[in-house]
Formats: structure tokens, sequence, C-alpha cells
């Protein structure tokens, strides 16, 4: 019954963050996408290979939010993290690369709805509650891009 109390408070958390980040960023900034990525990957100690240092125009908060919560749910959840950084002439392209179990055939469409868990256990230990996801997915929209969750062929 505790673990079950635990689990709605985590899931009632993630609903009001979930509400409150719904608000527009107050402003937005010429960005240097490999000096977030170099700051947020430092900082969780996986490697960064970039092959560009693309300036884009966006939210620095909100951008950055996502990039973290896509690193931190690979370093939550798999090993051999890292990320790299390239560009074309009209996109900045950022890979989250790992080498954990993969996601569920069933689940890369429907991983970006609210309280969807890559994790199926019923643990709280090892799988999230929260809108991490979906937030993420809607910031990467907000800055006129695209997200995709795939599968390698060995793993991750």
């Amino acid at each position: 019954m505790i673990r079950t109390l635990t689990e709605l408070t985590v899931m009632a958390e993630g609903l009001v963050t979930y509400a409150r980040n719904r608000k527009k960023e107050d402003y937005v900034a010429d960005l240097n996408l490999h000096d977030i990525l170099s700051y947020i990957t430092t900082e969780f100690d996986i490697p960064l290979t970039a092959s560009a240092r693309p300036l884009i125009t966006g939210g620095p908060v909100s951008l950055s939010r996502a990039i973290r919560n896509l690193i931190d749910n690979a370093t939550r959840y798999a090993t051999g993290v890292s990320v790299s950084l390239s560009a074309t002439d009209t996109e900045a392209i950022i890979c989250v690369d790992d080498e954990g179990p993969g996601i569920n055939d069933e689940l890369p469409g429907n991983i970006f709805s609210p309280f969807v868990r890559g994790e199926q256990s019923r643990s709280s230990t090892t799988g999230g509650h929260g809108p991490g996801l979906t937030i993420t997915q809607e910031i990467i929209h907000a800055h006129a891009g695209t997200i995709a969750l795939t599968n390698k062929a060995e793993m991750g």
C-alpha cells in the first residue's frame, strides 16, 4: 500500500510539472548547440563527438532540459552512452546512443505519451512515472525539431 501511495505521489508530481512546463519559455536566444551539449555531457561524464558547432535560436532552459532528459534516461537505463552532434545546411542532429536493452517494439510510437514507461516492471526504482519524454518531445517540436527513438540491430 505504501509503495502504491509513493507511486501515486510521484505520478501526481509529474502531472504538476507537466502542466507547469507547458507554458512557453520567457525568452529565446542564439545558442551554440555544441556548448550546450558539451556542458551536459561533462555533467553526466559521457563522451561527446561533434563534427559541427551549429548555432540555433531557441529557449536555452527548455532545450537544455529536453537534452538532459534524453541523456538522463539513457544513463539510467543503459550502459555505453555517448552523444554525437552533426549538422547539415538546414538542421542540427543530436544522437544519444547507448548499449541498453532497447525499447519494446510495441512502444516507440507510444513512448512519448505521458506516463508510458519503457521499462515495464512495477518497481519505482527501475522505471519512470512522469511525463519526461512527452515534455521532451513538446520542447523539441516547439524548436521546429523532430525526435525519434529507434533500436539498433544489436541492442540499445
